[in-house]
């Protein structure tokens, strides 16, 4: 594998991981394909790649 296949591995894996993400705090439709097609180009730019940064910064606070 080159890292040309690498790349988009990791692309299309955070793509995946972000329509779960978005389902999981309630996004449809557009707003979720926005939301996952967000952290796919995210890993582009390799100081901004922390996916699960991300996510965790997404979701709503819980009060404990």
């Amino acid at each position: 594998m080159n890292s040309y296949d690498d790349w988009k591995q990791v692309v299309r894996r955070n793509k995946l991981v972000g329509m779960w993400a978005a389902e999981k705090l309630g996004l449809k439709g557009q707003d979720a394909e926005a939301y996952s097609n967000a952290l796919a180009v995210g890993t582009l730019d390799p100081e901004r790649s922390d996916v699960l940064s991300k996510i965790r910064l997404s979701a709503p606070r819980q009060r404990r």
